[in-house]
């Protein structure tokens, strides 16, 4: 099967901000930690199939992210609770489309 030209920057992002180890990852691929870690660093690419499982599977992400030139800048939700956003953090488009009427629900919380 054919390798995909991936940015290796967005496979490590996407494992990181996943929260999963490498070795997480090789377990769920069925792979060994250094071919994980050979795709993340650019030495080797996985194929088509492969990238869908990571995408779809196991990072649950869109598969064209891993085709963006860099890894997509996020806000750590860290800070909140978990169960509210505060509405200065979503997205003012989101807004606009007329969500936030659920979400001023939680703006006395």
């Amino acid at each position: 099967m054919a390798k995909i030209a991936v940015n290796h920057d967005v496979l490590k992002w996407a494992r990181e901000s996943s929260n999963l180890s490498l070795e997480d990852v090789a377990h769920r691929m069925k792979k060994s930690i250094d071919i994980i870690q050979a795709w993340e660093e650019g030495h080797d690419t996985p194929t088509y199939a492969q990238l869908e499982k990571l995408a779809y599977d196991i990072y649950k992400r869109p598969l064209a992210v891993f085709f963006f030139p860099n890894p997509p800048k996020e806000e750590s939700l860290k800070s909140h609770s978990g169960r509210c956003l505060n509405l200065n953090t979503i997205n003012s488009r989101l807004r606009l489309l007329g969500y936030s009427g659920g979400l001023n629900q939680c703006k006395s919380n």
